[in-house]
């Protein structure tokens, strides 16, 4: 897929705050996207069983991801205060739905992979259902061959001093805009 005509305007939106030089060549795509509190988004490769209900914004999201793109939904972690979408979810793909009564709908996801959302102001349609422009994370450079585990680590650790800063700009500034980065450190809430 080719980038949107508008992806300029985009990309310039403060809101988004995305710069051309961190897209890669993998294509774009709208996706449907659930925000769920962050135990309930799986990890690649990882199954989550799910509770929604019945005509939540997620149910719209899980019923438009099955009817329009096969199956795959988009799995947001849903910050409070936040203003708008995070900068990642979980590609996800919809494993199973049963109906448990009236009100509420159990799901089972599984992650196949990250994805850059472009979009992350991106208003509801009609039903609820939130479309925004995602593009697939390469999950390591393609220039590396082999990643070591203490690559790994660096870079986790790497995340999560970042996070943690990102928690104290947050407290000395008082913007939550993003979501509350500063109650707990980031490994508490993965």
């Amino acid at each position: 897929a080719e980038a949107p005509a508008d992806l300029e305007r985009r990309l310039r939106s403060r809101y988004n705050d995305i710069v051309q030089e961190e897209l890669d060549p993998t294509p774009f795509r709208s996706l449907a996207v659930m925000r769920l509190p962050i135990k309930n988004v799986p990890g690649i490769g990882q199954q989550r069983q799910v509770m929604l209900e019945r005509g939540s914004t997620e149910h719209a999201s899980l019923l438009f991801a099955r009817q329009h793109h096969g199956g795959f939904v988009g799995c947001a972690v849903n910050i409070e205060k936040t203003q708008g979408l995070p900068r990642g979810c979980v590609g996800a793909e919809i494993l199973d739905v049963a109906s448990v009564d009236d009100e509420k709908v159990f799901v089972t996801l599984r992650g196949v992979n990250a994805l850059r959302i472009i979009d992350r102001v991106v208003q509801p349609d009609s039903q609820g259902v939130m479309l925004p422009l995602v593009q697939e994370v390469v999950e390591w450079p393609q220039e590396s061959d082999e990643v070591s585990d203490a690559q790994i680590f660096r870079a986790v650790a790497y995340i999560e001093e970042l996070f943690g800063v990102c928690g104290e700009l947050q407290k000395q500034t008082g913007v939550w805009a993003a979501g509350d980065l500063s109650s707990q450190p980031l490994k508490d809430m993965t």
